[in-house]
């Protein structure tokens, strides 16, 4: 079992089966399944995405993080073009398609390059807190774009799961999110959000019209590594020894953080709308605060924790919200 598990291959090709639909016997039974089968994949986006804030405290203290930024698309788009070529897929993208995906890359790239700059100024902690404005940019704009209904549960849900966001980030008065040593990275870090949210959008713009989460996200890596290759060759510097320690943080950034994150959630998206998608990764900070507990010695606090709870319960009413409401899953073309 476990050797199946930590196949490499078998890993990688979770991202890209939607489970059989047809085996259910009802409408239903399909729907439900889809709807947990959403859900498990945005958990497993967040956790991947989870590490990223600690390997990007590891990976910065030997190269700079434009370099970073460039070589996480650049191999990542490598190794999901190798995956569907390995599988025989047809990786090509249609003309209809390309802007969107064009958008999408270059939401992800900048938002990426963003937010691990921010990350170099702040605390992991701090910044897996503050990125959760993602989630409010997000539904704005999944309201206006893709006409998603924000219903009173939901709404519900969204505003517990904020809640805690922020009492974690008041971080039991001591006001760290507002200090001014934190002050530049941390305003880089929201202003990485909405630019995530462009990319989330387009994703699900690509879902809904059928277009394979294989090809969209080795595309957006693609475009994104191209758009972020500039800045690497200009501000490219090695100042720092390349460890085991920094290898194996560059392999988990990439591999999992950036790879199996993006992947993960695009199959969510394909499933869930896109605001429930995103409020799920509320879930993101919990993680995110226990990494950094353990690797980096950042102490977390009650209010913290308090805050962890209240992440969990909204998860939890959105979750009752959509089991209740749940539309009929995407027809593919």
């Amino acid at each position: 079992m476990f050797g199946r598990i930590c196949n490499p291959a078998r890993f990688f090709s979770i991202c890209y089966n939607i489970p059989d639909m047809n085996s259910a016997s009802t409408t239903e039974q399909r729907n439900g399944r889809s709807k947990a089968a959403g859900f498990f994949y945005v958990i497993c986006a967040t956790i991947c995405w989870s590490t990223s804030p600690v390997c990007i405290k590891f990976a910065l203290r030997s190269v700079d993080y434009f370099s970073l930024g460039f070589v996480r698309f650049a191999i990542g788009a490598l190794i999901l073009f190798g995956i569907g070529k390995a599988r025989g897929q047809n990786m090509q993208l249609r003309r209809q398609d390309i802007l969107l995906t064009v958008m999408g890359a270059a939401g992800l790239g900048l938002n990426h390059t963003i937010f691990i700059v921010g990350v170099n100024y702040t605390t992991a902690s701090a910044s897996g807190i503050i990125v959760q404005l993602e989630i409010i940019s997000l539904v704005i704009l999944s309201y206006f774009i893709l006409k998603d209904r924000i219903g009173p549960l939901k709404f519900i849900g969204m505003v517990a799961a904020l809640a805690g966001v922020f009492l974690a980030a008041w971080n039991g008065g001591k006001a760290d999110l507002m200090s001014s040593n934190y002050l530049l990275g941390n305003s880089l870090v929201a202003l990485s959000a909405p630019i995530w949210a462009v990319y989330a959008i387009s994703q699900k713009l690509l879902s809904d019209r059928g277009v394979a989460t294989s090809i969209s996200v080795a595309y957006m890596f693609a475009f994104s590594a191209i758009i972020t290759l500039p800045t690497a060759l200009i501000f490219h510097n090695i100042h720092g020894a390349l460890s085991p320690t920094f290898w194996t943080s560059l392999f988990v950034f990439i591999a999992f953080a950036t790879v199996a994150s993006c992947a993960f959630m695009a199959k969510g998206f394909e499933l869930l709308d896109a605001s429930t998608a995103g409020v799920v990764t509320s879930f993101f900070p919990i993680i995110t605060i226990i990494n950094a507990w353990i690797f980096l010695g950042e102490q977390p606090t009650k209010s913290m924790w308090m805050g962890v709870v209240l992440v969990v319960i909204g998860i939890i009413i959105l979750g009752i919200t959509e089991a209740k409401n749940a539309p009929h899953p995407i027809e593919r073309q």
